[in-house]
């Protein structure tokens, strides 16, 4: 073997290559396909850095994101390919194809590691019972990133206010050998981790020292500060050796186009915890851009074909470096550089099941910035006042879309200032006429503006409370109403190209079959207990969560289930209990709600949610049977019953002060106290009498807030329902329909009720006020005038369709799954 060959491999590799001369030759067939594999990867390309308009955006709506691990998996069988392919295709060809390499690098993604250095392993100081760690550094070509974490910290250890959180000026720097420095081009920062990027190192140059000033988010004084940790970096491609790497593959066909708009799966890392997908968009339309990542009204899935679905979590923090050997063009069939315009990232989910052999990347829309032109002419009269209002009956046409602004009205709203204060803004605020869809796109929004006079604004789709709606808003960036005409030119809009687009790829086989995921249907009548009970109606068991349709028997006629609850409803302090409802296996290991990695929706609808099923996390090995906890339940009772309620002419409001309890946004969980208006009481007598509940209301009051929806709400109040020992707890009050004083009647949407999503009206039975242990009815209705700005006083009949009641238990179900 010609040694300078193997100059640049590590001396375990170089005897593990001569110890394989010695084996006899593998099969021919396995060689082929070693080989067919490596040669049909495909170079990553590069991603494309277009500057992008920023864009304001109305009401879009995103799902939380799931809990951050970190992880490590193993990869042996690259190491083995390699050695496998030298003598398949030879050692000069492949010495030419490990010069080039993708890594994937948890908590900063997909990069190419060609002449680029990394940090081997973190690196930790310590002052005091405080650490600052290194988790990862990949100094490249074009940047350098590193990420740093700070074990443990959490909000509750910085004081609070947090004057950091307010005004995060963070500064940290790397120095160089000889002095000189790199500063900070940019950061994101959470308490207890940052990521930060600086430009290239100068070549030649692998040794730094990471100067941190102040921890991240850090109060001054809080915590030990000038922070120095030396780094040495190596080779990302220098050196090979058994090493934790996650598995990581670029599928050759997952790739799904509509209206001319593509998207591509180029390389899949999977771990143990987490599942990395480096995408990419393609269109030819020359002057597009695209816009705020994937997805509209839903965030997108990673689908397998087990029927699991998993949503976006945060990219981990683990200090692990996948790589893979990239075939050269003139050894592969390499896909030639598009020529349409292009866009790449890297989207985080859950682990996939190892059980899964294909998965599906899918994207409801994707957003695209484009060119558009206009003009909208406003008269607002010599001496404007807040309040006033005018109808208008503009058309303009925005980027092929016709558009109807039909009045516009003064408003103020408080927003808060970057110093923690706040501060009043006024603006006018269009009404628009709904944005229909055509030929596949739809107007999300357009951009207004005049700068000579400091007038900027935005109008498009809001969703609100579970409604759509088109508005519009002109801020003055003077503060004050300017009189006369103003003049605003259309400076671009938002496309929404709506697919599904759905990219589908095939999982490497990663050894022996695993095996799918069970569902069990335990015997109903087998489970214990008597009079109104929940029951177990389906399983579904894998290795990613642990799904439990509920049912209930023992209603009464006409009642149905809706939900298992995670408390006692006899507890007056619900929601600061811990969690109740969980799952137990023969061997004492709990398992609790809403900590799996991924859910189903067993009725195969694209949108269907049925409260009935619960999701808990997957079950460790040898369970035999289960025990499933369950401290009550809510049903819902039909009904019908309507009242009338009057609101007065000439409400005045004054400010009230309120305590409040804020759970994180970047503190510890306090006490606040905020202000809100609010009219003065006024006496009421409301008698309801529905699905065998007597009700009786005897005070309201308006509340307005100009930021929430809706701006006025009438407030009904009144004693708790008196019931029999036994009796379910009557919870909420469901609504069929409000006429309101102007005529129109609004219909709710039974559907967006049942699935506990508020609307207006609703009412509870609940504390009096936050955390008080006095429960009393309440009755929430909206009271805004259409042109939402101003109270609508008058009449309001309100018919009502039912109830919900939460029966407490606590019951314990159990069944066998040692057949599963």
């Amino acid at each position: 073997m010609d040694e300078p060959i193997l100059s640049e491999f590590s001396k375990e590799f170089k005897e593990a290559l001569l110890d394989f001369c010695e084996a006899p030759s593998p099969e021919p067939t396995f060689v082929s396909r070693l080989e067919r594999q490596l040669l049909e990867r495909q170079q990553v390309l590069a991603r494309s850095e277009q500057p992008k308009r920023k864009v304001k955006r109305l009401g879009r709506q995103f799902a939380a994101s799931l809990v951050r691990r970190r992880w490590q998996y193993a990869v042996l069988v690259l190491l083995a390919a390699l050695v496998v392919t030298l003598f398949a295709i030879g050692p000069q060809r492949v010495l030419a194809q490990v010069q080039r390499w993708l890594g994937y690098v948890p908590g900063i993604g997909f990069v190419n590691l060609a002449e680029t250095w990394v940090l081997p392993s973190p690196v930790e100081i310590t002052q005091g019972d405080v650490a600052l760690r290194v988790e990862q550094v990949i100094a490249g070509s074009e940047n350098t990133q590193i990420v740093i974490s700070v074990p443990g910290l959490s909000e509750n250890d910085l004081p609070w206010p947090n004057e950091a959180l307010e005004r995060p000026g963070f500064t940290a720097y790397l120095l160089l050998p000889d002095g000189s420095r790199l500063e900070l081009t940019r950061w994101e920062l959470d308490i207890g981790s940052g990521k930060l990027e600086y430009p290239a190192l100068p070549a030649g140059v692998n040794r730094v020292t990471l100067i941190v000033p102040r921890l991240p988010l850090v109060p001054s004084g809080a915590l030990p500060e000038d922070w120095e940790i030396p780094l040495t970096l190596r080779p990302a491609s220098g050196k090979l050796n058994e090493e934790l790497f996650p598995q990581l593959y670029s599928p050759t066909d997952a790739r799904d186009s509509h209206h001319g708009i593509s998207l591509r799966v180029l390389d899949v890392a999977q771990t143990s915890t987490e599942t990395a997908i480096h995408y990419q968009v393609e269109w030819s339309h020359p002057d597009w851009e695209y816009g705020f990542g994937l997805g509209s009204m839903r965030m997108p899935e990673l689908r397998d074909d087990l029927g699991h679905i998993y949503w976006q979590s945060p990219r981990s923090n683990g200090s692990s470096v996948a790589v893979v050997a990239i075939p050269d063009p003139d050894v592969s069939q390499a896909t030639p550089t598009p020529s349409a315009l292009s866009h790449a990232d890297t989207l985080v989910f859950p682990a996939l099941s190892i059980s899964a052999s294909q998965a599906t990347l899918w994207v409801d829309a994707l957003e695209f910035t484009v060119p558009a032109q206009g003009t909208l002419s406003l008269d607002l009269g010599g001496n404007p006042q807040l309040g006033d209002a005018w109808p208008l009956d503009i058309h303009l046409e925005i980027a092929g879309f016709p558009v109807h602004i039909s009045g516009v009205r003064l408003r103020e709203e408080t927003v808060e200032t970057g110093d923690g204060g706040t501060e009043q803004r006024i603006f006018l605020e269009l009404d628009l006429e709904p944005l229909e869809e055509q030929g596949g796109f739809s107007l999300a929004d357009f951009d207004l503006a005049n700068p000579t006079q400091g007038i900027y604004g935005y109008s498009g789709r809001l969703f609100a409370g579970g409604i759509e709606q088109y508005k519009g808003q002109i801020v003055f960036a003077a503060g004050s109403i300017p009189g006369g005409k103003i003049e605003l030119q259309v400076t671009g809009a938002t496309l929404l190209a709506h697919g599904p687009w759905e990219a589908t790829w095939s999982i490497p086989e990663k050894g022996p079959a695993k095996a799918a995921p069970a569902r069990l249907y335990p015997d109903i009548a087998r489970q214990p207990g008597r009079g109104i009970q929940p029951v177990v109606e389906e399983v579904f068991l894998s290795d990613r969560l642990t799904a439990i349709k509920f049912e209930a028997v023992g209603l009464p006629p006409e009642a149905s289930f809706v939900q298992a609850l995670a408390h006692n409803p006899a507890d007056p302090d619900l929601y600061r209990r811990a969690v109740e409802l969980y799952l137990e296996d023969n061997w004492g290991r709990r398992y609790e709600p809403g900590r799996n990695q991924a859910i189903i929706r067993p009725d195969g609808e694209e949108t269907s949610f049925d409260p009935r099923w619960q999701f808990f996390q997957p079950l460790e090995p040898l369970v035999q049977s289960l025990t499933l906890h369950v401290p009550g339940m809510e049903i819902f009772l039909p009904g019908g019953a309507w009242f009338e309620v009057e609101v007065p002419m000439g409400v005045i409001f004054k400010p009230e002060e309120y305590m409040v309890t804020v759970v994180g946004g970047g503190g510890p969980e306090r006490q606040e106290t905020e202000v809100r208006w609010v009219s003065d009481s006024w006496r009421v007598d409301i008698d309801l009498e529905i699905a065998g509940y007597r009700l009786h209301f005897t005070e309201a009051k308006i509340e307005r807030d100009q930021g929430s929806d809706p701006p006025y709400r009438l407030l009904l109040a009144g004693e708790p329902p008196a019931r029999e020992r036994g009796d379910p707890y009557l919870f909420s009050l469901r609504f069929a329909e409000v006429e309101r004083p102007d005529g129109e009647v609004v219909r709710i949407d039974p559907v967006l009720q049942n699935r506990g999503l508020i609307s207006h009206p609703f009412g509870v039975i609940g504390a009096a006020e936050p955390g008080s242990s006095k429960i009393q009815s309440w009755l929430v209705l909206d009271v805004t005038a259409a042109n939402q700005a101003d109270l609508l006083p008058g009449r309001y009949r309100v018919e009502l369709s039912g109830v919900t009641a939460w029966v407490a238990g606590p019951w314990e179900l159990s069944w066998s799954i040692s057949g599963k």
